[in-house]
């Protein structure tokens, strides 16, 4: 699908169905942030952080909990940076089953689900921050969100596809 200035990718063939939504935000948010955190490398965060490890008594729980916090703390906005820059959502329906990718630079975390447990795949008619995605994927009693970076015309669309591709693997 490459109407409308999409940049989500459709691939249908005999293997299945191949949905890839990249990550899309603002210019002027991944300069910023770009900006942003190469002035935090910049300004010494290394050699700062290079100091405060070889300075902690290793006796002192308290240190080492804070030193580990900023560990947590400065690996966790790489990760959001980088998923926000080079962040895909993928979505791959085989006869099998479901497989929902979120991959940053061809690493990725999957989740796959039988094709029987889901039980029906709607357009998020009011996105908010518990369900921000525009696809709803319903398995059971439980609700998955896709699709936080599509426009609501292209959840229609891609919601109509993955439906009808249920409908011919249920149906066979």
């Amino acid at each position: 699908m490459n109407h409308n200035n999409s940049k989500t990718t459709v691939i249908q063939d005999f293997n299945g169905l191949s949905i890839t939504i990249p990550t899309s935000i603002p210019k002027l948010v991944l300069i910023l942030s770009t900006l942003i955190l190469s002035f935090i490398l910049y300004i010494g965060l290394y050699e700062d952080a290079k100091n405060y490890f070889s300075t902690i008594d290793y006796s002192d729980y308290f240190q080492i909990i804070i030193a580990l916090g900023l560990v947590f703390i400065i690996v966790n906005f790489i990760r959001i940076w980088l998923w926000l820059h080079f962040g895909k959502e993928i979505i791959e329906i085989t006869n099998q089953h479901l497989k929902m990718k979120n991959s940053i630079l061809g690493i990725s975390k999957s989740k796959i689900i039988p094709i029987s447990e889901i039980t029906q795949v709607s357009v998020n008619s009011n996105p908010n921050k518990q369900q921000p995605g525009k696809i709803l994927l319903h398995r059971g009693t439980k609700v998955i969100d896709l699709g936080n970076f599509i426009r609501a015309e292209e959840s229609v669309y891609l919601v109509q596809l993955m439906n009808n591709k249920l409908d011919k693997i249920k149906a066979s």
